[in-house]
């Protein structure tokens, strides 16, 4: 057997196998992070600033054409309790959302959460000087994702996932608005959550935008209606062109006294289809 196997192509189940060990794509991002952790610890310890600050996502520096940073700044991440919280959050709930997406929308829904707060950032806030670093946004948003998926989940103190959702989304807008220097990364936390919540309803989770869902079969109802006129128009146009015509040519060679009862009863139809 192979020490090391990939999961299957549909993405769901495990998305690899190590020594007969099934391995989830939130584990694998759960050991990334613990091991971004120790590359800060190192970065910090051997007091390599300059490294640093190469690393850190910094939009005047972006703008000078080291685009490296968009790939850097997850790896740098806060040495703090939190951080660990952060990391226990992500296995429980990134788990979930894992087993109704599959690992590989999974992926791409982690990989686009990582980068929302550095293209809202170089995209709606360029004035930014913010040195920005870490995946708490993106963190953020996979409990958001999961209370998406599962709004009345019963959590802590017997209360919804949804009302958590909530309360930690009012909280980060309430810090935008009293604590200048971070409003731009509460801010981009927020704008990181709305691409969770957007994705997921694009999915067609808890039913997906409803007021998307009725423009949609607005639209395909129009279409439908379009092809049955054109349908019925063309149909005319065959049934005028075949039959109708020559009992006309007819007509006017030798008058209505030549008509046969059938040719009667197709002109009479004629005149019924294009009322």
């Amino acid at each position: 057997h192979a020490l090391m196997q990939f999961s299957m192509p549909s993405g769901h189940g495990p998305a690899m196998w190590l020594k007969g060990r099934s391995i989830s794509l939130t584990m694998i991002l759960v050991l990334t992070h613990v091991a971004a952790l120790v590359f800060t610890a190192v970065l910090l310890g051997f007091q390599a600033g300059g490294v640093i600050e190469k690393i850190v996502f910094f939009v005047p520096d972006v703008f000078r054409g080291e685009i490296w940073r968009f790939v850097t700044f997850p790896f740098l991440l806060q040495l703090s309790f939190w951080t660990v919280i952060e990391l226990f959050m992500l296995w429980m709930f990134g788990t979930q959302v894992e087993q109704v997406l599959g690992w590989r929308r999974f992926l791409k829904l982690y990989g686009t959460l990582c980068l929302s707060p550095a293209l809202f950032m170089l995209l709606i806030a360029p004035w930014s000087t913010f040195p920005y670093s870490g995946t708490d946004a993106a963190n953020l948003a996979v409990f958001i994702a999961f209370t998406t998926i599962y709004p009345d989940a019963m959590m802590l103190f017997g209360t919804k996932a949804k009302w958590w959702a909530w309360g930690l989304l009012g909280l980060l807008f309430l810090q935008a608005v009293a604590f200048e220097p971070i409003r731009i990364v509460c801010a981009a936390s927020l704008f990181t959550a709305g691409v969770a919540y957007g994705y997921l309803k694009f999915q067609g989770i808890q039913g997906g935008f409803d007021w998307l869902n009725r423009w949609k079969e607005q639209r395909e109802e129009v279409r439908y209606q379009r092809a049955q006129r054109k349908k019925l128009l063309e149909s005319k146009e065959h049934f005028i062109s075949e039959q109708v015509d020559p009992i006309l040519d007819k007509i006017a060679r030798h008058g209505m006294q030549s008509l046969t009862e059938e040719e009667k009863r197709i002109l009479a139809r004629a005149k019924d289809k294009l009322r």
